[in-house]
């Protein structure tokens, strides 16, 4: 089914297609939207849907909802606020390509896992938030570019064995500031460009076995919420790369609540503060870069090492400061 507005945009009400691809578009004005039109109640059923429009796919007061298993919606200047229902596939649809906008902000929830082909969520400087209730946020296929590109990038995830990223498939992100968060399930990041500030980023426990791997691709990690705790989980695995790149700064720390910790830059610095009563060290290094400082604070708490008595080199830097 296709639906094409060369006025000014479409109101829906409800589309029934199932097992069909619907294709809607509202491009004919520079205000032209495709809006709700019958408040919370489903707005489309279908099996693939494509959603084109100048000036928004639904509304920040309003979302769209729909019930399709693989989407993609260009919003233009109005932005996109969809809520789904079932299992989602973010991929291309009738020719749309992305899940995108050049204004508003973008907001997708959906009851299920919500998978995410490469390169395909596009909002630069805009806030992109993504939820999955009772279901992880994954990557559908390998690849390198960011999957998700924002300004602040909100990503939220339910279900106790409900993941962001895998083990094996880290989800690549680029934005410039992060907030994430579990109910236990472990967190698998990637900023690919020029660093990434972190306001909360939680596995919903430190002691739960749960894991954070952040890692930041020629940029630093740094904090962004003050004194309270930015990275929360039992493990925590971070690492930079670029020589000048840092994981937090003397001035501003990167508070952390967990049990086991791992820490790697290519010569920059490293300063943390552990709130959670004492952390256990795999490894920290700087590569011992001349001028490199570990700064490390247990607050009510030991600094510890994995496996006492290893001969393997713990921390290696040029300044260490244990406190």
């Amino acid at each position: 089914s296709t639906a094409t507005s060369t006025v000014d945009g479409i109101r829906l009400a409800d589309i029934q297609a199932a097992g069909q691809t619907v294709v809607i578009s509202a491009t004919g004005t520079a205000t032209a939207a495709i809006t709700d039109n019958n408040d919370g109640d489903r707005n489309i059923l279908a099996s693939d849907l494509a959603m084109t429009a100048t000036a928004g796919v639904g509304t920040a007061a309003n979302a769209l909802e729909t019930e399709v298993s693989n989407l993609a919606a260009e919003g233009g200047t109005g932005g996109v606020t969809i809520d789904n229902t079932g299992d989602l596939n973010l991929q291309t649809v009738g020719g749309v390509t992305t899940l995108s906008a050049t204004g508003g902000a973008i907001a997708l929830s959906t009851t299920g896992n919500l998978s995410i082909s490469d390169a395909f969520v596009r909002g630069a400087g805009l806030e992109v938030s993504l939820t999955a209730t009772d279901g992880s946020i994954v990557e559908i296929n390998t690849g390198a570019a960011a999957d998700i590109v924002g300004d602040t990038i909100n990503l939220v995830v339910t279900g106790v064995a409900s993941t962001i990223g895998t083990g094996g498939e880290t989800l690549e992100i680029d934005g410039a500031l992060l907030n994430a968060s579990t109910e236990s399930g472990s967190i698998w990041l990637e900023d690919t460009a020029g660093g990434i500030s972190v306001g909360l980023v939680d596995a919903a426990g430190a002691s739960n076995g749960s894991v954070i791997e952040l890692t930041a691709t020629g940029g630093s990690i740094l904090d962004s919420s003050g004194v309270d705790a930015d990275l929360i989980a039992e493990s925590l695995l971070l690492t930079v790369t670029g020589v000048a790149s840092t994981i937090g700064t003397g001035l501003e720390p990167l508070e952390i609540a967990g049990v086991n910790l791992s820490a790697f830059t290519s010569g920059g610095s490293i300063y943390l503060v552990d709130l959670d009563g004492g952390i256990i060290i795999d490894e920290l290094t700087t590569l011992g870069v001349d001028g490199s400082t570990i700064n490390l604070t247990a607050l009510g708490g030991s600094i510890l090492e994995t496996e006492p008595g290893d001969p393997d080199i713990d921390i290696w830097t040029h300044l260490v400061e244990l406190t």
